[in-house]
């Protein structure tokens, strides 16, 4: 079982990353039915590395990181409260002593555009602290989850979030030989990312587009 905690509204400030969502409820029943579609590691590779994007609550990680267990999951948001409350849900489902927990970290949707990764501030100190805090991340993932993720304007660059954020394709890049695949576990496995989104929010048909571009 997964144990959530669920924040006052005054600790996110109202932000919808302090509730339960449908979408994810679908999307975690569908992956304990479906463990076979994730990466798994071989005999002495690397643990896949699994992102859930607009964790929230972390209900979708949660369930990955516990169900398949020889992974290694990030959940993350961009709101710094939502962040707090995750590691309180990271800390009831992982106690000392456990399984490895999943880690967090703050990836805001805004810092990417136009295809690039591009930091919405054009210059000075915030801007070299979105590069240092996303070097860590980019093409650094086998996997990606996310439900309930396209409802702003700025979701319509998902595309260009999710594709930043995976690691190269092995069968499509020149720079990642058969022999680096076996080496780090990720042989026979395409990066792919596994979303659900309800086909009631608005900027759903500017997402697909993004795909399309």
């Amino acid at each position: 079982s997964i144990h959530l905690r669920q924040p006052s509204a005054a600790e996110i400030a109202g932000s919808i990353g302090g509730k339960l969502w449908d979408a994810s409820l679908l999307m975690s029943s569908w992956v304990l039915e479906n463990p076979s579609y994730f990466p798994r590691p071989g005999p002495g590779r690397r643990r896949p590395r699994i992102l859930e994007l607009g964790a929230g609550l972390g209900l979708v990680g949660l369930v990955v990181a516990r169900a398949l267990q020889a992974v290694a999951v990030t959940l993350s948001d961009y709101d710094t409260a939502v962040l707090l409350n995750l590691s309180k849900n990271i800390d009831l489902n992982f106690p000392s002593g456990g399984d490895t927990p999943p880690e967090t970290a703050l990836i805001d949707f805004r810092d990417f555009g136009r295809g690039v990764f591009a930091p919405h501030a054009a210059s000075g100190e915030r801007c070299e602290g979105v590069q240092r805090r996303m070097s860590s991340l980019l093409g650094a993932f086998d996997m990606i989850v996310a439900s309930d993720v396209v409802y702003s304007e700025y979701h319509a660059e998902l595309a260009t979030v999710i594709c930043s954020l995976l690691g190269p394709d092995p069968i499509q890049s020149a720079v990642c030989s058969s022999a680096a695949g076996m080496e780090d576990g990720t042989a026979g496995w395409r990066p792919r990312a596994l979303l659900v989104l309800p086909d009631s929010r608005p900027r759903l048909s500017s997402f697909v587009a993004g795909l399309r571009a």
